[in-house]
């Protein structure tokens, strides 16, 4: 017992000073967090979607990779805070005035802001990605990074580590793509150089074709207070074109062309004071795009005779070969008199797919035969480009055509199709009057020739049969025939048309 006693406050002190120690790792690692600079992780701008579609997957799996880094992210609802209560609703860039906002409210040091260029699962995966972090003091780009990688780069000899889902492109893509991200920013430099405090910025259009063009409108919150009024300017890629303040010094307006080669150009506001000071701020950016986009079509239906046909329903599938907004589309069905049959149209989404039900605008059922569908799309700069394909409409059920006649105590029987359309499958059952089958066959191919006994059937008795054939494009015919020894060798088939209804999409 006294043993015991005499050990509890060694065990005691052990305990205390790992206690210590421990509480002394957590407050270096607190203060050393405290120290860090905040970073906001903004939803990622997905081209693929529209032209301000999110990506919420690839933005946490960005926010996983900037955890490794010595700084502290805002929580993403605090983020999604702001830009509501900020009314932001344009991804992949933030203006001067969102800066500000952000600075003011104290959110974040740094903003890391992203665009999904290409995500691509079949037939080949692929991902494009870029991202650049801005530091908001001063509105400086302090790193930026592009990144592409295609299952194919991937793929080895012998195939040991071959990608087999997306995910596997990721765990690719995300460490060339952060290989040269800073473990630490520099701080902006001191309050008297920090740009002019603009309230909103104005550049329409935000993709132009070379010559177009570019309309800027700024207002401005606050401007130094001088006796003379200072001269404004526009500095676009080291172009410089005049700008006009108002009275007030509210307000700048400018216009200029867009630059003759492609690419993205930011826009600069120098302001120079008589007294031979000058300020300067980065107002936004614009694109110049004068590619058309590239887009193909794929239609699915049934291959004939090396052509697309169908009978109800043609799937439509546009693609964009490189995938960015598009600003207006519309698809065309022309007939063999070239004449325009149906047309629908749409702005800014682009379509995933079409559906059409072989109708006319005006909803009139149209005639079987060859229509070019064509798909015509202009990008938000106005470039255009179109793709079309031909396909057969064929809406006619097979025509069948009964042949009878006796020889001896035989009914001879001859049944074909007239129609050219290979047949999925056919089928005949001959029963009496009472129900009893007599003789059943089926196939997929016509003509065919067969007979069955009559000689023991009774003074009243009857025959019926029921012929039921569909083709390859999905037509189907459903013949009853009440009497067959009424009938004489070449009378015309009475029947059934057992389609379906069907809603009309366009």
């Amino acid at each position: 017992m006294e043993t015991i006693i005499r050990y509890v406050p060694v065990l005691s002190m052990k305990l205390f000073l790992r206690f210590i120690v421990t509480c002394f790792f957590f407050l270096l690692v607190f203060f050393d967090r405290a120290g860090a600079q905040t970073l906001a992780v903004f939803p990622l701008l997905d081209l693929t979607q529209d032209k301000n579609g999110i990506n919420f997957v690839l933005t946490n799996r960005v926010r996983r990779e900037v955890e490794q880094y010595n700084y502290t992210l805002v929580p993403p609802a605090e983020i999604m805070s702001f830009m509501v209560r900020n009314r932001i609703r344009t991804l992949g860039k933030i203006n001067t005035h969102t800066m500000r906002l952000l600075e003011r409210e104290n959110i974040a040091d740094l903003v890391l802001l992203g665009t999904v260029h290409q995500l691509e699962v079949k037939p080949s995966a692929t991902v494009s990605l870029s991202l650049k972090l801005v530091r908001v003091r001063d509105q400086k780009v302090v790193w930026a990074a592009t990144q592409d990688v295609f299952e194919g780069d991937l793929m080895t000899l012998l195939g040991l580590h071959d990608p087999e889902n997306l995910n596997d492109i990721y765990n690719s893509l995300f460490p060339l793509l952060f290989q040269s991200f800073p473990a630490e920013i520099m701080e902006a430099e001191t309050e008297e150089n920090i740009p002019l405090d603009v309230h909103t910025v104005m550049i329409a259009p935000e993709v132009a074709p070379s010559g177009s063009t570019i309309d800027l409108r700024v207002r401005l919150n606050s401007i130094r207070q001088v006796n003379e009024k200072p001269e404004v300017h526009i500095n676009v890629d080291d172009q410089v074109y005049p700008a006009l303040l108002d009275e007030d010094e509210h307000f700048v307006t400018a216009s200029w062309p867009a630059q003759n080669e492609e690419g993205r150009y930011h826009v600069y506001l120098d302001i120079s004071w008589p007294a031979g000071e000058h300020d300067s701020v980065v107002l936004g950016s614009y694109r110049v795009d004068n590619t058309s986009p590239g887009v193909r079509l794929f239609v699915h239906g049934k291959q004939l005779n090396g052509q697309i046909a169908f009978n109800r329903t043609l799937l439509i599938v546009p693609k964009l070969e490189n995938p960015e907004p598009i600003k207006r589309w519309v698809v065309d069905v022309i007939d063999e008199n070239n004449t325009l049959v149906v047309r629908q149209e749409g702005a800014e989404r682009f379509p995933p797919r079409l559906i059409w039900k072989g109708k006319a605008s005006n909803g009139a059922r149209l005639a079987d035969g060859e229509y070019d569908v064509v798909f015509n799309v202009w990008d938000m700069a106005g470039n255009y480009s179109f793709a079309e394909e031909t396909v057969l409409l064929l809406q006619s059920p097979p025509d069948l055509n009964l042949m009878l006649s006796t020889v001896e105590d035989q009914l001879a029987m001859n049944v074909s199709n007239t129609l050219p359309i290979p047949l999925l499958y056919w089928w005949i059952r001959i029963y009496y009057n009472n129900g009893q089958v007599v003789k059943e066959l089926d196939g997929d191919t016509l003509p065919v020739d067969f007979s069955f006994d009559i000689s023991e059937v009774a003074e009243g008795d009857t025959f019926q049969a029921r012929l039921v054939a569909q083709d390859i494009i999905g037509n189907r015919t459903d013949y009853i025939v009440d009497d067959l020894l009424a009938m004489m060798s070449g009378d015309e088939l009475e029947g059934s048309d057992t389609e379906s209804p069907w809603l009309e999409e366009f």
